[in-house]
């Protein structure tokens, strides 16, 4: 049995290291923002604070955040974040920077 949910704990580690290695290229491909650039769109007003857009998804996806980017979308500023449940589900939330309106929502 401990041999069971050995192999089961690295197949989910394996299997979030690679779905954290696609979502930074995608990222990447999304023009995101610089911490910098993020920290200074968040001042002015232009997106919210990442903290209470990371906890509001957090309980909506009923899992922690393991990835945030803050991306240009077409619209304007996108927070992208990676969730992953306590049942090991990992969720992809696309939300609107000013609103915090859930703009996308799909799993892996």
């Amino acid at each position: 049995m401990k041999i069971r949910t050995i192999i089961s704990f690295l197949l989910l580690l394996v299997s979030l290291w690679v779905i954290l290695l696609s979502f930074s290229d995608t990222a990447k491909a999304a023009d995101c923002l610089s911490a910098q650039e993020t920290r200074q769109a968040i001042n002015s007003g232009q997106a919210r604070h990442v903290a209470g857009i990371s906890a509001a998804v957090s309980r909506a996806a009923r899992g922690d955040v393991i990835n945030v980017k803050l991306c240009r979308g077409g619209s304007g500023l996108v927070y992208q974040l990676v969730t992953l449940s306590r049942q090991g589900a990992v969720t992809r939330f696309v939300i609107d920077a000013k609103s915090g309106a859930i703009l996308s929502k799909g799993g892996s």
